[in-house]
């Protein structure tokens, strides 16, 4: 049985749906989105320069957060879905 491929804005909302909650590590986000770091350094630069998330340096780590133009981006992603759905 073969899965059907995501498309990038289905990734946009995987990746922005684990953010809701706050920050999150690089390493979180592709565990939880489900994408290989190859992936997700091509995704990453995308959702940036469209101003959906932004990265967070901190002394350590580097954390990734969403944007009020990412959370706008998932409510009418998930809106649009749900009418698709009817």
């Amino acid at each position: 049985m073969h899965c059907r491929r995501r498309s990038k804005e289905e990734i946009y909302r995987d990746v922005l749906n684990c953010l809701k909650q706050g920050p999150k590590k690089v390493s979180h986000i592709m565990c939880s989105a489900n994408l290989s770091s190859y992936s997700f350094g091509v995704y990453l630069p995308l959702l940036e320069n469209n101003g959906l998330v932004e990265m967070l340096y901190e002394e350590r780590s580097k954390k990734c957060k969403i944007t009020s133009k990412g959370r706008e981006f998932l409510e009418k992603f998930n809106r649009a879905e749900n009418i698709a759905l009817f």
